[in-house]
């Protein structure tokens, strides 16, 4: 190790002390600059993101408050009260009209079960129908959203229905 250092001794003994000043100078402001261009990028990204944590961890605690309301909603169907009496068929029908959905096609499959297809103008209307039935007392064994017409704007529904309880 110390052959390969020899040259480099020899070099910096043969300097006058004033260069040897500016040439220790140089090789200090270098490694300040080195480590400046090294440590100041991780300082602001350590910065960054301890504030992204921050702003996750109140996020976190909001969505933490919001639970017992959250529980609230997971089931907040109204009671059908007056359609309760009604047959099946006819409480699927007005809920139909309800969601303004034309012409459903319910067909009865067994005592508790029903097939419908309708037509709807979105699949946001349809979904909003189903969870309606969904709401008065039908399960839902089966699903099918299929686009239609020319526009992609209609959507045909299919369902298999069974009635609860």
């Amino acid at each position: 190790m110390a052959m390969t250092l020899d040259p480099v001794k020899n070099w910096w003994q043969q300097r006058l002390d004033r260069e040897k000043r500016v040439i220790a100078g140089g090789v200090v402001l270098l490694v300040l600059c080195f480590l400046y261009w090294l440590i100041i990028p991780r300082w602001s990204d350590y910065a960054e993101l301890k504030q992204q944590r921050q702003a996750l961890m109140e996020e976190l605690s909001w969505m933490y408050e919001q639970t017992p309301l959250i529980q609230q909603l997971a089931n907040s169907c109204n009671a059908p009260i007056a359609e309760a009496e009604q047959p099946p068929a006819t409480r699927i029908q007005n809920i139909a009209r309800r969601f303004q959905i034309r012409e459903p096609r319910v067909t009865t499959v067994s005592t508790n079960g029903f097939r419908i297809d309708v037509a709807s103008a979105s699949g946001n209307a349809a979904l909003r129908f189903t969870r309606e039935l969904a709401c008065a007392g039908f399960g839902l064994k089966a699903l099918k959203l299929q686009r239609t017409g020319s526009d992609q704007d209609t959507v045909s529904v299919a369902m298999e229905l069974e009635l609860a309880g």
